[in-house]
Parts: structure tokens; sequence; C-alpha cells
């Protein structure tokens, strides 16, 4: 019996793998139907437990939530509670506790979502309970749920703490959950160094006297234009230098900036890199469409020259 259980339970696994999920609930039927056939006992109810909180991880993979929190229920109410038991057990509750959190947002039930609350804290406290810190998987979808709910900040700390115990949360999770502050960072990795370099004020002060000196038409020398021209020419070409390196230092910074923040928020690097794409994106819509009005405009316009100059040529009015 045990072996064909096994059978049945691999090739459960590979169907859902491979996402058949309908031939690995069939499979799994089977393992069930096989172990409800013994005696009752510890053995074999921790084996069945396993049976249906695996029907019921497969059922929720195809978003059949009541299907799934119904399993879950039969599985723990005959998991044994014991020390070597807790993951399964903890398994149970926060894979329910995302049923119950989905099926409650998609339906805008705050019961549910209040049953979530709880069967996600309970998964968490089986281990911190202990002095140990749960598992990745039970810290994101328990920050999950806070985000949904409107809970940023405890949503950030969950998050980090799955992140940290090597769950990979995609960036635009985190761009999700930060949006906000992100879009505020993202601004501030913009600004760059401002134009602050002073000695730009040198050089348009010089300018500027040099332009009034050139143009006052009595008492100037052609010693004094040539010197002028040479004064100008020097103010210039300081001007642009400290334009450049006024660039160079904002992009420098820009970078330097981008790297800070990135450090400290996950996923920021990430969220902006996929608004400045977005952001070009934008910018050449508007070009094309910049473009064909342009277009649209000359071709009106070279069509009104031509019938004026052809009624014109013909003696037309």
């Amino acid at each position: 019996m045990l072996n064909n259980a096994a059978v049945h339970m691999e090739l459960s696994t590979a169907a859902y793998e491979s996402g058949n999920f309908d031939q690995a609930i069939a499979e799994i039927n089977q393992v069930i139907r096989l172990f409800e056939q013994q005696p009752p006992g510890p053995e074999w109810n921790q084996q069945l437990g396993l049976a249906y909180c695996a029907r019921g991880q497969t059922r929720q993979k195809k978003e059949d939530y009541s299907e799934a929190i119904a399993d879950y229920n039969r599985a723990l109410a005959i998991l044994p509670s014991t020390p070597e038991t807790v993951d399964d057990v903890a398994t149970c509750y926060m894979e329910r506790g995302a049923c119950y959190m989905m099926k409650g947002h998609a339906d805008n039930n705050p019961r549910l979502l209040e049953a979530a609350e709880t069967d996600l804290n309970y998964a968490v406290n089986l281990y911190e309970g202990r002095g140990t810190d749960a598992p990745g998987g039970i810290y994101a979808k328990r920050g999950l749920f806070y985000f949904f709910t409107g809970r940023q900040k405890q949503a950030e700390g969950d998050l980090k703490r799955a992140q940290q115990a090597g769950v990979t949360i995609p960036a635009e999770v985190w761009a999700e959950v930060n949006a906000e502050q992100y879009a505020d960072l993202a601004k501030g990795v913009d600004a760059g160094v401002p134009f602050r370099n002073r000695g730009c004020l040198g050089p348009l002060a010089l300018i500027f006297v040099m332009s009034v000196v050139l143009f006052v038409p009595l008492g100037v020398s052609n010693f004094s234009v040539t010197v002028s021209y040479g004064l100008i020419a020097l103010g210039i070409g300081w001007f642009f230098y400290e334009v450049i390196r006024s660039v160079r230092l904002s992009s420098h910074s820009k970078q330097d900036k981008l790297a800070t923040f990135s450090a400290q928020y996950p996923g920021f690097e990430e969220y902006y890199r996929t608004r400045q794409r977005n952001s070009q994106a934008q910018a050449r819509a508007r070009l094309a469409k910049g473009a064909l009005l342009a277009g649209a405009i000359g071709a009106a316009t070279v069509g009104t020259m031509a019938k004026q100059s052809y009624d014109e040529s013909f003696g037309r009015k």
C-alpha cells in the first residue's frame, strides 16, 4: 500500500510541476483513498494530513480557494501537533491564510481578511514562540497581506525579513509597497547635483561687462576692442568648461545617489530603471506625435500655397 501511495504521490508531484493540476489532484485522490482505508493512527493521520495539504496547495494553484480551504481544514484536523510536524502544520496555516487573503480581497470580505491575519500570525508564532524565526515564505505572505490591507510599514518589515531568509521579492512588489517613497527617491536621483558651481557666475559677469564695453560707441580704441574680444573668448571658454564640469559632477552624483538608495531600499534600482525606460518611451511617443502634427501642418500649408499659386497663375480669385 505504501509503495502504491508513494508512486501516486510522485506522479502527482510531476504533474504539479508541469502545470497539469487536474492530473495532480487525481493522483492525490488515489493517495488519500489508500490512506483512508487504513485504521486510524498517528502515522496514518500524518500521511493523510500531508496528502490533504498537498491537494489544498494544488487547488490553491487553480485559484479554487474554497475547496483549498476545505482541504487545509481536513489536514489541520488530523495532523498531530508535535515538534516533528511543526513545519507541516505551519504550512497549512500559512496556505489557508493565503487563501482567506485572496478570497477576502477579491470579495471585499473583512471577516475573511481577519481569518487570514489570524492564520498567518499563528504560522509565524509557531516558530517565534519557540525562539526562532519563521521560514521566509511565511513572512513573505504575511507581508503581502499587510500590503493588501494598507499597512505599508508592517508589509515592508515582513518582506525584508523574507528577503533576509532567502526569499526573492520581485522588484515590482517593492515598488508597489513603497510607491510614494520610491517616487520621491527617484526625483532625488534625477536632480543629481544642482547647478551650484559658483565658478560659472564669474564668466557670466565677465561676458556681461565686456559686452557693455564693446557696445559703447565712444572712447573705445582698437587695442581695447582687441583686449575685450580676447577676454570675452576667455570668458566663454571658461563658462563652457564650468558647464561641462557641472554636468559631469551631476552625472557622478546621480550614479552615487542611485547606488546609495539601491543599497538601502530593496528593489529600488529595478524600479528606477523601469521608471527611466517608461519616461523615455513616453518622450519618444510625444516626439512622434509632434512630428506627425508638424508634418500635417506643413502639408496643409504647402497645399494652401500651391492652390493659391495655381489660382493666381490662371487668374482665379
